[in-house]
């Protein structure tokens, strides 16, 4: 739905909490600060507080540099609801709980706590419950049955 409203200048594709969900997404949830149009992602890796001490050092495994400890891939969000659990190691079950995280559990004091993560160290993410649904919501709006549904971009031989 996010496509037609975005790019096809549908203004019906987007429900109303859908369209909440957008404004906080690129608005006060600072969730494009990361996760960039067109693809959802903004091609680096992070340390978003995910643990206080970061267990999986992420990069910092591969490169053997403390800095790059508990820095990730930022996934692209396109498709997300059909893609759980969420988080490298598959720590949330549900959206909801992703959103949870954001808005609650950042650990702001992560060694090498990514710099686009400002708006968090400022305490300036707070979610109320109904602006976690509206996020959810357009969360879900980002996932296109056409192309999952597609059999060229299914699994091979079929």
């Amino acid at each position: 739905p996010f496509d037609r409203f975005h790019y096809g200048c549908d203004s019906t594709a987007l429900t109303p909490a859908q369209r909440r969900g957008q404004e906080l997404f690129f608005g006060k949830a600072h969730c494009s600060d990361c996760h960039e149009l067109p693809l959802f992602q903004d091609h680096t890796v992070a340390n978003i507080g995910l643990d206080p001490r970061p267990v999986d050092l992420g990069m910092g495994g591969y490169t053997g540099r403390p800095e790059h400890n508990g820095r990730f891939k930022t996934p692209t969000l396109r498709n997300i609801a059909a893609s759980s659990p969420y988080m490298h190691d598959g720590r949330f079950a549900t959206l909801r709980e992703v959103v949870d995280f954001y808005a609650d559990r950042v650990h702001v004091d992560a060694p090498n706590f990514d710099d686009h993560m400002f708006a968090w160290k400022l305490g300036l993410v707070k979610l109320d419950g109904g602006e976690r649904d509206d996020l959810v919501r357009f969360l879900e709006a980002l996932t296109d049955s056409s192309f999952l549904l597609a059999p060229e971009f299914g699994p091979p031989g079929k």
